[in-house]
């Protein structure tokens, strides 16, 4: 299931802070973190990843502002990685999925059988990056029509997410 908690903040939070505050809103639930193959290439690591430092407070140095916490969110979040276009994870003998040098608890999405991947190059970055100009703009949301399914496009309308 997917949640919309984090769409009625004022700012997005953290993923680690996110995951950990649902997983403490509902024990027994394992949450699972999707990603695509994107974030596994050379030059990015999840295991960088930060949170704000909940005891840092004005005055005090802005480099202890934010803490790194993708280690931890590594370690006790599941991650399902989605095949993105164009961007390969290496394979070998000894790591066949090719997932263990970034973490131990990512796998492979797999579809049921007689169903086939459909590998599309649209990220969610851009389709919160078009919904943002767009309404900035006054406009209703026709440059992600067709990108996203058709209730999703009526609930972020309906609910006015993204409009400031």
């Amino acid at each position: 299931r997917v949640s919309d908690v984090d769409t009625r903040r004022e700012m997005a939070a953290f993923t680690y802070d996110l995951l950990c505050s649902l997983r403490d809103a509902h024990p027994g639930v394992q949450f699972t973190f999707v990603i695509g193959s994107d974030w596994l290439q050379p030059g990015t690591s999840i295991a960088d990843w930060t949170s704000l430092n909940h005891k840092w407070k004005p005055g005090m140095p802005e480099s202890e502002k934010y803490i790194v916490t993708g280690d931890k969110l590594l370690r006790e979040f599941e991650f399902l990685v989605i095949p993105r276009p164009g961007y390969d994870v290496p394979r070998t003998k000894a790591d066949p999925t090719g997932l263990k040098a970034f973490g131990p608890r990512l796998q492979w999405m797999k579809m049921p059988e007689d169903f086939h991947f459909i590998e599309g190059n649209l990220s969610s970055t851009e389709i919160r990056t078009r919904t943002r100009v767009e309404t900035c703009k006054g406009g209703n949301l026709q440059t992600i029509e067709g990108l996203i399914p058709p209730g999703v496009l009526s609930y972020i309308r309906r609910q006015e997410l993204y409009y400031k």
